[in-house]
């Protein structure tokens, strides 16, 4: 699948492409992808506390948390999550692993404070 916003700098769409091919774990990848500012210049961390939570991925100047599938609590943590302040996106690793262009299409629509389809 080819991301059609333009948008989106072209460097990180081959970035996605090339750590596709790795191989790497979704956990990985998506660390690989969201690291060192490359999302529009915004710092996430990784495994980042927010009690009782402990958030995959977070960007704090965004208000958005990026996760992995944590099953059944899912609707709560996101609900708990929400009456803080914070956007939720959250994915399953096939989906990261499978259509990672998309993925990153999502992620990027909500740091430009557009609507998330999660």
């Amino acid at each position: 699948m080819r991301i059609q916003n333009n948008a989106i700098p072209q460097n990180l769409v081959d970035r996605v492409r090339d750590l596709r091919i790795s191989g790497a774990d979704a956990e990985a990848l998506l660390w690989q992808l969201l690291r060192d500012r490359t999302m529009d210049g915004r710092k996430f961390t990784r495994h980042h506390a927010m009690s009782p939570y402990v958030l995959d991925f977070y960007c704090h100047d965004a208000g958005l948390a990026v996760e992995l599938d944590h099953g059944d609590a899912d609707i709560h943590r996101k609900m708990a999550l929400a009456r803080r302040g914070v956007r939720v996106l959250r994915f399953v690793d096939r989906e990261v692993l499978d259509d990672t262009e998309a993925v990153v299409a999502s992620i990027w629509k909500a740091l430009r404070g557009g609507e998330s389809r999660r």
